[in-house]
């Protein structure tokens, strides 16, 4: 399937160039081979980047690089031919380069929490680099990491970037230069012991690790250290996509996936905020064994009948290849708390690697509409905008549900007439697309993704055809009517043979 990447134009650079220092990557010029993606990419755009200062290099994490007096380009299997210009180039380079962190996976965007920024991957790990010389330039976050992980969790709330570990360098004064009088040193402050509350937590853990164990989950005797990654949960990593989560205030510990528990902590108040207990059953169609962890948004043991709107959850647990969220209900039976399993409600977390991409095209966010008043669709990772009865926009959005830097709005009449028709509380193609079906059951018009065209129209017989390119091949709509449909391309049909293959 043909990469979706949009690479970065010259128009993009130029844009990013009004920042750079001039000469900043000065040297002596040296000859590009221009046979070379990184060669190619510069022979069309080297009005802005300028003359070669260092030869290509290709280092041992299968990243690229090579120097121009005006910036940095990469280049990888992870994100193509990519550019880094101006002051932002300068800090990426002097913060480690690709040697460090691998290809850049796209062209600098603005972080919400950290500013401009750039992701990275060096075949292993990929890395968030802060650019942005009025945050914390240079600093950089393993994205595999529990810290990272800890600090998504939290960002939110605290509406901040991770801790700052950008190197400071000063420049030694000069002999023949009258050294400044030395200015007392301040006291500095106290360090704050880390947070080393861990409950019970290595003792339910293990009892939970037994249990599963027991079970058949292959899970290892020992895991890692405990890791506090809220004020509240404490969580240890076992190896083999297995670890282990535990809730000082319940005092209560469950084991998970990894993949799956990452999605918990981005955010554990969907699924539930009271850690249940473990459930160990197999695939009806694979016979795999599945780890599942139960959440409720409410202590189990208060369930009640009739089910209240409080009394549900969520069991979370991995394929292999993608997480799953399978909805609970709870109800009271002759005094005993019973899990009912809708089992048509199980669907992934997110889309399988390479289905949904969400690279910033640029570092520009549209402005033309208020964004802050758009409803986010988590599914299609897209925003939606009612600007009037008649007139609903979508931009794609970053993971956080802001404009994505260099996004377009796009208005699209068929899902406005679909939307108004969902509002009636029936099935309709616009839920199909929005949250996959009134039972989240995935179907054609979810492969869809976002409008990327403005519809057009055709009338024959008095029958109008609308028509309308999205991400994932073509809404096909008979205006007037409640349904339409979906010619899916390759992305589509790709996205549709994932899920298929999950077996929900």
């Amino acid at each position: 399937m043909k990469s979706l990447r949009t690479p970065l134009g010259v128009s993009t650079l130029l844009g990013l160039s009004l920042t750079m220092t001039p000469g900043a990557f000065a040297a002596e010029a040296v000859t590009v081979d221009t046979t070379t993606p990184i060669g190619a990419y510069w022979e069309k755009n080297k009005d802005v980047l300028g003359a070669a200062t260092g030869e290509q290099q290709t280092f041992t994490n299968g990243a690229t690089q090579q120097t121009f007096e005006n910036g940095v380009v990469t280049q990888g299997k992870y994100g193509g031919v990519q550019a880094i210009t101006g002051a932002a180039g300068e800090v990426f380079m002097k913060a480690g380069g690709a040697e460090k962190f691998g290809n850049a996976e796209s062209a600098p965007w603005k972080h919400s929490h950290c500013g401009l920024s750039i992701t990275t991957h060096d075949s292993k790990t990929r890395w968030l680099v802060v650019l942005d010389e009025n945050t914390q330039a240079g600093s950089y976050i393993s994205l595999n990491s529990a810290e990272a992980k800890a600090w998504q969790a939290e960002r939110s709330k605290t509406r901040a970037c991770f801790t700052n570990n950008a190197v400071v360098e000063t420049t030694p004064v000069l002999p023949e230069t009258p050294a400044e009088p030395v200015a007392p040193e301040t006291p500095a402050e106290p360090e704050v012991p880390a947070d080393t509350n861990f409950g019970d937590a290595a003792n339910k853990i293990a009892d939970a690790r037994a249990v599963a164990a027991a079970n058949g989950v292959a899970v290892a005797e020992t895991g890692g250290e405990l890791t506090k990654v809220t004020a509240d949960l404490v969580t240890q990593d076992f190896g083999g996509n297995i670890s282990a989560i535990y809730s000082v205030a319940q005092d209560r510990a469950l084991m998970i996936n990894t993949d799956a528990l990452a999605a918990y902590l981005a955010n554990s108040g969907q699924y539930g905020t009271y850690l249940y207990q473990n459930e160990y059953t197999k695939h009806w169609k694979t016979g795999a064994l599945e780890l599942r962890a139960l959440f409720y948004n409410t202590t189990a043991e208060n369930c009640s009948t009739p089910v209240t709107r409080e009394d549900h959850g969520y069991a979370l647990y991995s394929t292999g290849t993608a997480v799953i969220s399978h909805y609970f209900i709870q109800y009271k039976d002759y005094g005993t708390c019973i899990n009912w399993d809708n089992q048509t409600t199980a669907s992934p977390v997110t889309w399988g690697e390479g289905l949904m991409d969400r690279t910033a095209t640029g570092t520009e966010i549209d402005t033309t509409y208020d964004w802050s008043a758009a409803k986010f669709i988590p599914l299609q990772q897209v925003l939606e905008l009612r600007v009037d009865a008649d007139k609903v926009v979508y931009i794609k959005a970053d993971a956080q549900g802001k404009p994505l830097a260099g996004a377009k709005p796009v208005e699209s009449s068929a899902l406005t007439e679909a939307l108004n028709l969902a509002d009636r509380g029936r099935f309709s193609s616009y839920n199909d697309w929005a949250v996959g079906g009134n039972w989240n059951i995935w179907n054609e018009m979810t492969m869809l993704g976002a409008p990327v065209a403005e519809a057009t129209e055709a009338t024959a017989n008095g029958t109008t055809i609308v028509t309308q390119q999205f991400e994932g091949g073509t809404l096909v709509w008979t205006k007037g009517t409640a349904f339409m449909t979906a010619e899916l391309n390759d992305l589509g049909q790709a996205k549709l043979a994932w899920y298929t293959a999950l077996g929900l």
